[in-house]
């Protein structure tokens, strides 16, 4: 007998009853055949790319063991699948958030699962803090720059509605199908979207290393106000080292990611966490030339008469070139072409989120942009001492970067450019893997399969 047509109703209650089963199979790293052979196809896809390009004499040459051939083949084919490997690799997070929106029909239910988390709806402090936590989350799905698009996104008047323990029971129940007048279908998707920000938005309240990024960011910015001062015109560097000549700075600004950007982030991309967003962290120096870039680097981290930062605690990155030297660094600190010479090898190519190109992925893409090629990027282990005395260690990210550079990239990658393409992702995160979009994908299944009601 072929599969029967459910109702929206029967649906729900089939999919809520196999949720523990679908938590426990990912929680234990399965991925579906759907990924499963999207990895396979991209595979077979290179490969086939790979020896198209093939000439018919290679060809041949293999078939006859030429072993140096061979060999050759074997490379070509290697360097087609390694272009697909970034793709296929991204696919292993498989977010749990994703289904946090089914299995949770009943009152006791949700007040098991709170309690999980050490939030106990019977407790006036717990309370309030779950209903805050909800507010902050329905005024973060009302921005948008961030979320909504359509005017029938709009959260209904129910969900907004956060007074008692029964407007957070009615925001599960609506997500995972058991719905109440005036509750209907299409609000499913936006309760379960409410609910996936309101437990990042917890995990950003409870996790150590968030909850100090305030702290960490007025300690970074005393430090930089004793050193670096502005005359009106320029800012100057003023280090330890008496009569010390400063390099040519124009700016600089200092950077705390904001609440909604963090929080965008961790919504956007099932892998980030804690320790991914603390680029939030950091200071940006526009300086005169890649020279002046060089300089600022070298008497901030490196030289002992006049470094503020210690060089030992640098996150060092992917190296870029073995054959800088000693003698190689002298120079470019001396003259202007060999420091444009050196930053453009140790430059990275700061990598731009972007919206979602390749079918394996369904969260987000990241694109390089040339444009961010000259900037010199540092991350420091900056140890801060706490109000209450406490000593931590924070990852602050530094760029700097030349009036060039930064002229070429506000002309070539504007940031209101790159903040649009991020809202694809985060929407395609927040309305998908729902019971609504699961339910259209059983009806559509049904649809072009003969025979498919009983």
């Amino acid at each position: 007998m072929s599969e029967k047509e459910l109702t929206f109703k029967e649906f729900a209650e089939k999919e809520n009853a196999a949720a523990p089963f679908e938590k426990f199979r990912r929680g234990i790293g399965a991925i579906s055949d759907i990924v499963r052979n999207t990895k396979e196809n991209l595979i077979r896809g290179a490969i086939f790319g790979a020896l198209l390009s093939l000439s018919e004499e290679q060809l041949n040459k293999v078939k006859k063991e030429d072993s140096d051939e061979t060999i050759t083949v074997a490379e070509i084919i290697a360097a087609e699948v390694e272009k697909v490997l970034p793709t296929i690799q991204k696919e292993r997070f498989i977010s749990m958030l994703d289904i946090v929106t089914t299995g949770l029909t009943e009152d006791e239910e949700i007040r098991a699962e709170l309690k999980k988390h050490e939030l106990d709806l019977e407790k006036k402090d717990d309370l309030e803090y779950i209903l805050q936590v909800f507010k902050t989350a329905i005024k973060f799905y009302g921005n948008k720059d961030y979320v909504i698009e359509k005017p029938d996104e709009k959260l209904p008047g129910p969900l907004q509605k956060m007074k008692s323990p029964e407007d957070i029971y009615r925001v599960f129940k609506t997500a995972s199908g058991n719905l109440e007048t005036p509750m209907m279908k299409k609000n499913v998707k936006q309760a379960c979207a409410l609910l996936r920000i309101a437990a990042v938005i917890d995990y950003i309240n409870v996790e150590p290393q968030l909850a100090i990024l305030g702290e960490a960011h007025i300690a970074l910015q005393e430090l930089l106000d004793k050193y670096f001062k502005s005359d009106g015109k320029k800012i100057k560097f003023r280090s330890r080292r008496q009569g010390d000549i400063s390099p040519i700075i124009h700016r600089r600004i200092d950077r705390e990611k904001e609440f909604e950007s963090i929080l965008a982030k961790l919504l956007r991309k099932p892998e980030e966490s804690a320790r991914s967003v603390m680029d939030g962290l950091g200071v940006t120096f526009l300086t005169g030339s890649k020279r002046d870039s060089l300089l600022l680097v070298y008497k901030l981290f490196f030289d002992p008469g006049t470094s503020i930062f210690p060089a030992t605690n640098i996150e060092v990155g992917e190296g870029k070139n073995l054959l800088i030297t000693k003698g190689t660094i002298e120079d470019a600190l001396a003259t202007q072409d060999e420091a444009e010479n050196l930053v453009d090898q140790i430059s990275i190519n700061m990598e731009l989120e972007n919206e979602a190109k390749e079918a394996l992925n369904d969260y987000d893409n990241t694109n390089s942009s040339e444009e961010y090629k000259d900037i010199i990027h540092i991350v420091v282990i900056m140890t801060i001492r706490l109000k209450n005395g406490e000593r931590r260690m924070v990852p602050v990210e530094f760029q700097i970067k030349d009036v060039v550079a930064n002229a070429n990239i506000e002309q070539k990658a504007p940031h209101p450019t790159y903040k649009r393409k991020q809202k694809k992702p985060l929407r395609k995160r927040l309305f998908s893997n729902n019971l609504m979009t699961s339910f259209k994908k059983h009806r559509e299944g049904l649809k072009r399969t003969p025979n498919s009601k009983s």
